[in-house]
């Protein structure tokens, strides 16, 4: 569940330094844009700075949530991506975090990808035309 603030805002600025993603801990480079998300949550002042794969990330879980608190938190979209066991959303999380330089995923996040490759089905092959018709 995700606590909403009381207050809120969401900049989109480009960094003149480097940053760190919240979501996948990679790197947001000098000249990139990020989502800068400010507000007070429980009567205290919080800053959080997301890449922009993240955060793409974030809102296509969250575009079918109908109500605010439902939303994946802050600090909190690895969890939900592994809960919602989407092969799609694993492996673009692993990917980002992977091409961001973030921490490394552990045996278990990879073997849990591995195992949703293993048993995704195989897309059906089409059927040849008969030959002579």
């Amino acid at each position: 569940m995700c606590e909403m603030p009381t207050v809120y805002g969401l900049d989109t600025p480009k960094a003149r330094k480097t940053h760190k993603c919240l979501e996948c801990g990679g790197i947001i480079a000098i000249g990139e844009r990020y989502f800068k998300h400010h507000g007070i949550w429980a009567g205290s002042a919080e800053t959080f700075k997301v890449c922009a794969e993240c955060e793409a990330l974030r809102k296509e879980i969250d575009a079918s949530v109908t109500e605010a608190e439902e939303r994946t938190p802050f600090g909190g979209l690895f969890e939900i991506v592994f809960q919602s066991e989407v092969l799609s959303f694993m492996e673009r999380y692993a990917e980002t975090r992977a091409s961001r330089k973030g921490k490394p995923l552990s045996d278990w996040c990879l073997r849990e990808i591995e195992k949703k490759r293993i048993n995704a089905p195989t897309p059906a092959s089409p059927t040849p035309e008969p030959i002579g018709k």
